[in-house]
């Protein structure tokens, strides 16, 4: 069953610290309620809530300002100092703020981050890929998706990865669901226990994680530390200008 979208959003407390005006932090939380009504109401995807056409209604409700020009000019100056880029399409204005989704955390209704579908008493990591398939359905992998993987007998767990096997998962688990480092290690310590506790053998136990992260269950128990919050909200954070400086009041 799909969970419900939040009817609330995240707000940086680095805003404070910004050197913004009231003008700017105003404008800032109204475009933010803005994007996260989209996404909760509308059923937008992560990526179409990141951007929008605002007509003169929508810049009028987001800048409180009435005339067009100054509209404008407060919503370019919130442009000016995040990641948001701004684009005037005759009497609609388009915004693009990819960070928003990101620090939002969003994800689809099919998705949703921290409601694991599989209960982690009963998982199965690592299914063949060719179970229960006929054989006049099954078809030939691609050599391509291929590359990469392990071929040979299977083993048991090992206590560590090898620095190989360990940037592969970091990278993939970066790139596919954010995941930091210190959740793709939880990940890890998950399947391992699972896997030593019940002696299961595989061929890849990169792979088995990957699985297990999809499954939603490797995350299980996950508590997030104040230091690794801090650091991906400062890595996440759409206040961050696209250069990648981050803004320091004086």
């Amino acid at each position: 069953m799909a969970t419900p979208r939040k009817s609330y959003f995240r707000v940086a407390d680095s805003i404070l610290y910004e050197g913004w005006d009231d003008n700017q932090i105003a404008t800032c939380i109204r475009l933010l309620a803005h994007l996260n009504t989209r996404w909760a109401r509308e059923g937008r995807s992560s990526e179409e809530a990141c951007g929008s056409r605002l007509d003169r209604g929508d810049v009028a409700k987001i800048t409180g300002k009435h005339r067009a020009d100054v509209a404008l000019t407060s919503l370019q100056r919130l442009a000016d100092v995040t990641s948001m880029s701004l684009r005037v399409d005759g009497k609609v204005i388009e915004i693009n703020w990819p960070k928003y989704a990101i620090f939002q955390e969003l994800r689809t209704l099919e998705t949703p981050l921290n409601n694991p579908p599989v209960a982690p008493s009963a998982p199965s990591p690592s299914p063949s890929p060719d179970k229960d398939i006929p054989a006049s359905q099954k078809t030939q992998e691609p050599e391509a998706s291929k590359r990469g993987t392990k071929q040979g007998k299977k083993t048991v767990c090992p206590e560590r990865l090898d620095p190989e096997d360990r940037d592969r998962l970091i990278e993939w688990a970066a790139t596919n669901f954010r995941l930091t480092r210190p959740q793709v290690v939880h990940a890890w310590q998950s399947v391992k226990a699972w896997a030593l506790t019940n002696d299961h053998r595989r061929v890849d136990w990169v792979m088995v994680t990957q699985g297990a992260i999809r499954k939603g269950w490797a995350l299980d128990g996950y508590k997030e530390s104040d230091d690794d919050k801090y650091q991906r909200e400062l890595a996440a954070s759409p206040f961050r200008r696209a250069d990648g400086d981050q803004l320091n009041a004086n």
